[in-house]
C-alpha cells in the first residue's frame, strides 16, 4: 500500500479522541481552535498550503516535512479531504507573514477541526517551526503531545522507521544537513563560548552531533525551566534545522525544541 492511500485510509478510520486510548503517551492539553469566520477555500495548492477565493495564499503554521519531497502528496490528500467543504477557519490572532508572502496561521475547517493538529495525528506531518504565538502556550504542547501519540502508533509517514526521528549517536547523522530534523539521545558533556551553551553528544565534539543554546546578555535564557548542569546525563529530543557543522548542528531558540523524555520538558 502507498504512503498516500494509507494516510487516506487513516483518516477515514481516525477517532477524534486523540488525548485517549493505547497510542497516547500523555494528556493531551486543550487548545482552542481557531474561530475566525468562514473564508471559501479555492485550491489546495501545496501539500500545507491553501489559496483563499480572494486569492490569499495561506501556509497552515507549525507544521513541515523532514524532506522536501517526502511525503508531500499524503499531505496535500488529506488537506484536500478536510477542506472538502471549501471553508476555513482562520486564527483571529495577527498572522506572520512569510517571505513567500503567505499568511502563517493556525486554520480550522467549518466543524472546528483544527487543520495542523489532524495531519500531525494522522502521521503526515510533524511539528515544525512556528510563529510565536503558536509555540508559546497549550497550542504547541498539544501538537508535541498529538506527535508523540502518532510515532508511537506508527500512523503514517512514521510507519518508516527511518523517518523524522535521528539518533545523535548515529555517524551519518550529518549526511542529512539541510533537513528539519528531531534528534534524540543523551547529553553527555556541556560546554559554554560566549554566549553560547553546548549539548555535546558525544565525546568528540567536533565529530559528534552538537545542540547549541543562545544565552540572554551572558545568562541562561528565561522559560527552560531547568538549569543548564540539570542537562548532563539527560536523554533529550531536540528539533530544529540541521546545519553540517561538525558532526552536526541543531541550534536550538525556543524551550519547545527540547524535550526531555524521560522527566519533565522545559517550561
Amino acid at each position: 500500500m502507498s504512503r498516500v492511500c494509507a494516510a487516506v485510509g487513516v483518516m477515514s478510520a481516525f477517532v477524534a479522541g486523540l488525548g485517549s486510548g493505547p497510542a497516547a503517551t500523555a494528556p493531551v492539553p486543550v487548545c482552542v481552535p481557531p474561530a475566525g469566520p468562514a473564508v471559501a477555500v479555492a485550491a489546495v495548492t501545496a501539500p500545507f498550503e491553501l489559496r483563499l477565493a480572494d486569492g490569499t495564499l495561506v501556509r497552515v503554521a507549525a507544521v513541515g516535512l523532514a524532506t522536501p519531497g517526502e511525503g508531500e502528496a499524503a499531505a496535500a490528500a488529506v488537506l484536500r479531504d478536510l477542506v472538502s467543504d471549501r471553508a476555513v477557519r482562520l486564527d483571529a490572532a495577527p498572522a506572520q507573514v512569510d517571505r513567500y508572502g503567505r499568511r502563517v496561521t493556525r486554520v480550522a475547517a467549518i466543524d472546528g477541526t483544527e487543520l495542523g493538529e489532524r495531519l500531525v495525528a494522522l502521521g503526515v506531518a510533524l511539528v515544525g517551526p512556528a510563529p510565536r504565538d503558536v509555540a508559546d502556550g497549550p497550542c504547541r504542547a498539544r501538537l508535541l503531545a498529538i506527535e508523540a501519540a502518532a510515532r508511537v502508533a506508527r500512523r503514517g509517514l512514521w510507519a518508516d522507521a527511518t523517518f523524522a526521528l535521528d539518533a545523535a549517536d548515529d555517524p551519518l547523522i550529518v549526511t542529512r544537513a539541510g533537513r528539519y530534523v528531531i534528534v534524540e539521545g543523551r547529553v553527555v558533556g556541556l560546554g559554554k563560548a560566549g554566549r553560547t551553551r553546548y549539548l555535546n553528544f558525544g565525546r568528540r565534539w567536533s565529530l559528534d552531533f552538537t545542540a547549541t543554546i543562545a544565552e540572554s546578555e551572558g545568562a541562561w535564557p528565561r522559560g527552560w525551566g531547568i538549569a543548564p548542569d540539570a542537562l548532563a546525563g539527560s536523554r533529550v529530543r531536540v528539533r530544529g534545522w540541521l546545519e553540517a557543522d561538525d558532526g552536526g548542528l541543531v541550534r536550538l531558540g525556543r524551550p519547545e525544541d527540547l524535550e526531555r523524555p524521560d522527566g519533565p520538558a522545559p517550561r
